[in-house]
């Protein structure tokens, strides 16, 4: 059975203090499925000041800070928290649509913030 391609996009966005706003289209959205939101650092280094690894700087990357789950429809908005630190170079929107009961993900899109 061939089933039709999912797609979803980010049509626009703004940042206002501590909240991101954006609205988003979807094809072939539907009452199973929701849409999970995710802000993510893209990268992030932490220098180890004791223990075994004294002195080493560890590099993580595509780090979720924050994270949001809504229902979906074929246009729509959302906003998520920034944390503190939020820095809009560093820092970029996922979004994917994934299936309520097999959880399986049927279309995702991710965009830069700066």
């Amino acid at each position: 059975m061939i089933q039709n391609k999912e797609i979803v996009s980010i049509t626009d966005f703004s940042i206002d203090r501590n909240v991101l706003s954006f609205h988003y289209r979807s094809t072939n959205a539907d009452q199973h499925q929701i849409l999970n939101i995710a802000l993510v650092q893209r990268q992030a280094t932490t220098p180890v000041k004791a223990g075994e690894n004294k002195g080493v700087t560890i590099t993580n990357h595509n780090i979720v800070r924050s994270f949001t789950t809504q229902a979906i429809s074929q246009e729509g908005s959302g906003t998520i928290h920034l944390p503190a630190t939020f820095k809009s170079s560093e820092y970029a929107l996922a979004l994917y649509v994934q299936n309520r009961s097999d959880l399986s993900i049927s279309a995702a899109t991710l965009k830069d913030l700066q």
